[in-house]
């Protein structure tokens, strides 16, 4: 069994590795003449108490993707305690907010964009609160402004003195100017705003996890 939980885990650092170099390729970081690539940054936060939808927000001043995330299908679950990871797909609806003031407004990009993603967090096994956890999130598709994207997202848990958790994301999102163009309505968006039913439904395995998934 142990030797089981020790393949497992590697099997997990080892998409999670392939999954960065692959993002980090040039041909993701779209330099030539029919693609821009935005930094982008901010923050996650979950809705209510779900462990599949949440709510992406930029950071002031700096581009960033706005709108909801959800997971989409849990493929595998690896836990070797304190640790735990996990794989499967998400999905984002929303917009680029190019100019970093947190709103869906004008000619920014919007549509949805497509993941593959490698999460891990370590557990305080007293207390079942979480110490670290981190995720890698591969672009693998998009739909409207985001047709042809490609790159990469990074999020990172860090705990905080009240309990909760602070979820920040940093990634490349590169846009081809081929895509056909999109923008959503002038809004905020300080919670969630686009029913459940946006998203593909959760494979049955999600049910299966052991421990909620952190980001």
């Amino acid at each position: 069994m142990s030797k089981v939980r020790r393949t497992a885990v590697l099997a997990a650092v080892a998409l999670a590795c392939t999954t960065v170099l692959v993002g980090l390729s040039p041909s993701a970081a779209g330099a030539g003449s029919t693609s821009k690539t935005y930094r982008v940054q901010g923050v996650q936060q979950p809705v209510g108490s779900s462990i599949e939808l949440y709510t992406v927000k930029s950071d002031k001043g700096h581009p960033g993707l706005v709108g909801d995330w959800a997971v989409t299908r849990t493929h595998q679950v690896f836990s070797a305690l304190p640790w735990y990871f996990e794989t499967g797909t998400e999905q984002f609806n929303g917009c680029l907010d190019v100019n970093g003031d947190n709103r869906c407004r004008g000619r920014e990009p919007a549509g949805q964009i497509s993941f593959d993603y490698a999460a891990w967090a370590k557990y305080d096994l007293n207390t079942g609160a979480e110490l670290t956890g981190g995720c890698w999130h591969q672009i693998t598709g998009g739909t409207r402004a985001f047709t042809n994207v490609q790159g990469l997202v990074t999020m990172i848990d860090t705990p905080r003195t009240d309990g909760s958790i602070l979820t920040t994301y940093r990634g490349n999102v590169t846009l081809s100017t081929r895509a056909g163009s999109a923008s959503l309505p002038d809004s905020t968006l300080p919670e969630s705003t686009l029913p459940e039913s946006t998203f593909a439904p959760a494979g049955a395995d999600a049910a299966a996890r052991v421990q909620p998934r952190a980001c």
